[in-house]
């Protein structure tokens, strides 16, 4: 199937639209009539082309330790393997070698590239079995070829490679992970084989993609999340990710089209009676307002609204839109409002929990034998409390159930357990406050947000959120104490004085460590906590209050 067919089978959605007729320059134009609205044309909706992967050729080539050193290659050895670990030689165009001393080079190692200003282009063969995390991040790659062989970009790889332009990806490659090439600016297209089935989240995003092509009609190409701010979401109304047949009683497939992402210019659109769409995870772009679409035929509309006041449960699942009816395997996600009718009647369709707030401060509701999956909490507000329709009801929370980088201070209001991993993930960086009920009792513990210790010292306090192996009961206190006494990279003393302070500001239980640790430290360096907390008093008073109400600080001082 061909990329002209699509286009030609695509454009009988849009049904003509009579010319408008030019108004007589003796006419005047009447200040009430409404201006006429420009449908969508075909070529807003984006449609992959559809192409032959072809495998790149890397000359394979063997060095011994002496001359890959004098190349310019860092390297570790393992027993039967070599590890990439840098290079810092002057070279533009670099061949990784497959071969040193007789042992597979199986690996590029983590930040093997990162920085890199000499390489502009790099070839791997397929000897190499495993990139590293940002193993090519920030540096000025223009171009990187990948014979077959690699099976997943780990996230990333290509993090803030701005002058990155082309990427031949391996016909052996199954995933891409999350920003993996977020930040390419220069990155305008690319292809990808029918082997990759799984694209994380942003791991396009704010790049200069404008298109790519698949192998297959039929291939998954999937989460619109992944392309978020990019050109591609900017310019179309539809991207599509690809053709999907759908069985009927009757035994005739109807083929129909898998919405790979809603772009920022969608509003409204018409499909034929006989076509079908199913839109896909992270297909909505969370700051749509309402979103409408219609069958061409039966005349009837089905339209979704949403506002700032009430929104439902951010739920990323998939949902069915048919001419016959409306179906819906999920919620919708994002959205409050489902009409479907004809011209003469409207009925609302069921939707999911409201969430009642604004853009400070937001309730949810959860149904009763719900349960918070993974990254199920996304674009909330400031202040969020998760609580539940039916008192009594147990909720599980999974890992990573939180994933939002505005929530700064979440009220878990309802019974829960939590699993052994952390409920909140690494995007969550301005959480500092996370509140909950044990026995009628409410417990409030504080940890320092990223702004003040580092993305990587508050991804490690984030850990302390979750269930603890031991006691079985939510909040795992060592966590926090590990974060001031182990010998860790990332968190020094200044990160350690806001740790300490805030666990001192924190409810204290029965069962969580004792705190004269962080009392103690606090003492030893009071010099510099003064110092430090001083520098940051004007965004974050608390700290420097109370620390001068701390017993050995000097209150005339």
């Amino acid at each position: 199937m061909n990329f002209d067919f699509l286009k030609n089978l695509l454009s009988g959605w849009f049904p003509e639209h009579n010319k408008i007729q030019p108004v007589p320059h003796q006419q005047k134009k009447s200040e009430s009539a409404k201006p006429v609205k420009k449908p969508y044309q075909p070529d807003d909706i984006y449609i992959p082309e559809i192409r032959k992967t072809e495998s790149a050729f890397v000359k394979e080539i063997h060095l011994t330790s002496q001359e890959a050193v004098k190349a310019g290659f860092s390297f570790h050895k393992k027993t039967k393997s070599v590890r990439i670990t840098n290079y810092h030689g002057q070279e533009s165009i670099v061949i990784i070698p497959a071969y040193i001393d007789d042992k597979k080079v199986n690996e590029i190692g983590t930040k093997a590239f990162f920085l890199n200003q000499t390489v502009r282009k790099l070839l791997i063969p397929s000897a190499v079995r495993k990139i590293g995390e940002s193993a090519f991040g920030a540096c000025k790659l223009e171009i990187c070829i990948f014979a077959d062989g690699l099976w997943e970009l780990p996230k990333h790889a290509f993090s803030g490679s701005r002058f990155l332009k082309k990427v031949v990806l391996p016909n052996t490659l199954q995933k891409i992970g999350d920003s993996a090439f977020i930040g390419c600016r220069n990155l305008k297209y690319i292809h990808f084989p029918a082997s990759c089935y799984q694209i994380r989240n942003q791991a396009f995003s704010y790049s200069g993609l404008e298109g790519f092509s698949i192998e297959i009609s039929h291939q998954r190409v999937s989460n619109g999340e992944a392309f978020r701010f990019t050109p591609l979401e900017k310019n179309h109304t539809l991207i599509i990710g690809n053709h999907i047949d759908m069985p009927q009683p009757s035994g005739i497939n109807y083929t129909g089209r898998y919405v790979l992402l809603v772009g920022q210019k969608a509003k409204e659109f018409t499909i034929p009676d006989s076509s079908w769409l199913m839109f896909g995870e992270n297909s909505f772009n969370h700051s749509h307002d309402w979103f409408s679409v219609s069958f061409d035929k039966s005349h009837s509309t089905v339209t979704f609204f949403r506002s700032f006041d009430a929104i439902t449960h951010p739920i990323n699942l998939y949902f069915y839109l048919l001419s016959e009816n409306c179906r819906f395997e999920k919620p919708l996600p994002y959205f409050v409002h489902a009409y479907r009718g004809t011209r003469n009647e409207r009925k609302e369709l069921p939707c999911h929990p409201e969430r009642i707030g604004n853009e400070n401060e937001a309730v949810i509701t959860l149904p009763v034998g719900n349960r918070l999956t993974w990254q199920e909490i996304q674009y909330m507000s400031w202040k969020t409390t998760i609580q539940s329709e039916r008192k009594g009801i147990l909720y599980r929370i999974e890992e990573n159930a939180f994933h939002d980088r505005n929530l700064a201070v979440c009220v878990l209001d309802l019974t829960f357990y939590a699993t052994d991993q952390k409920i909140f993930s690494d995007n969550c960086y301005k959480l500092y406050k996370v509140i909950w009920y044990e026995n009628d009792q409410e417990i409030i513990k504080y940890i320092p947000c990223a702004d003040l210790i580092g993305a990587y010292a508050h991804s490690e306090l984030l850990q302390a959120f979750r269930r603890n192996p031991d006691q079985k009961h939510f909040f795992d206190s060592q966590v926090i104490l590990d974060a001031m006494i182990k010998n860790t990279s990332g968190v020094h003393t200044r990160q350690r004085i806001f740790i300490a302070l805030d666990a001192l500001r924190s409810k204290k239980r029965k069962i969580d460590v004792n705190t004269d640790f962080f009392l103690y430290y606090l003492e030893k360096h009071k010099e510099q906590a003064e110092q430090v907390l001083t520098q940051v008093s004007e965004d974050y008073p608390e700290y420097l209050e109370f620390f001068r109400n701390l017993p050995f600080v000097d209150q005339t001082g």
